[in-house]
């Protein structure tokens, strides 16, 4: 199982279905408030990177 598999079941087995984003090797998550469960200030987001083997990388948090 990869990280990414890992964050991917640790989020669904909340009841938060997070958006799934692949480009070129690298595949991210981004969650933001108009995601179910996830709650925030309009315009915030946070995408957590991972690698083409589904290895994670970094998160980062922006407005």
């Amino acid at each position: 199982m990869t990280d990414l598999d890992k964050f991917l079941e640790l989020y669904r087995s909340v009841g938060v279905e997070p958006e799934v984003e692949k480009r070129g090797d690298n595949t991210w998550i981004k969650l933001d408030n108009n995601i179910e469960g996830v709650d925030g200030y309009h315009g915030f987001y946070t995408k957590i990177y991972f690698d083409q083997n589904g290895k994670f990388l970094s998160q980062g948090i922006w407005e």
